[in-house]
């Protein structure tokens, strides 16, 4: 199946599917799947936690470290109350773009190998 999505309409889109997933996170203490992906994305992250008890979510971010062959992991630990920190991370450049489609398009029901085609 092939889905054409305007690029304009996509970050809103991204905004509006975030909102909703934010509210899944809370009444069903999953992240939902498509969530998880932008996360991973946007931050680079190695993993994504949801912390129940303090309604907030925790990302694994690796550093590189000059001085030691493993890198380190920073976890950064972000609020399901205020999503602006995630609304900002949307990325406009047309890969980012055309990833953020693809998840939108599995929000909507559409098959992982729906093909989407920007204009």
């Amino acid at each position: 199946m092939t889905s054409y999505l305007h690029k304009a309409q996509i970050p809103e889109a991204l905004r509006s599917m975030i909102k909703e997933a934010i509210l899944e996170c809370k009444n069903s203490n999953e992240i939902p799947d498509g969530l998880k992906q932008v996360i991973m994305h946007n931050f680079n992250a190695k993993y994504v936690h949801l912390d129940c008890e303090g309604s907030s979510l925790e990302i694994g971010v690796e550093k590189p470290d000059a001085l030691s062959l493993y890198p380190k992991l920073v976890t950064y630990t972000y609020s399901l109350d205020k999503t602006d920190w995630l609304k900002e991370s949307i990325k406009e450049n047309d890969n980012d773009l055309e990833f953020y489609a693809k998840i939108i398009a599995r929000n909507n029901g559409m098959g992982a190998n729906t093909e989407v085609i920007l204009y």
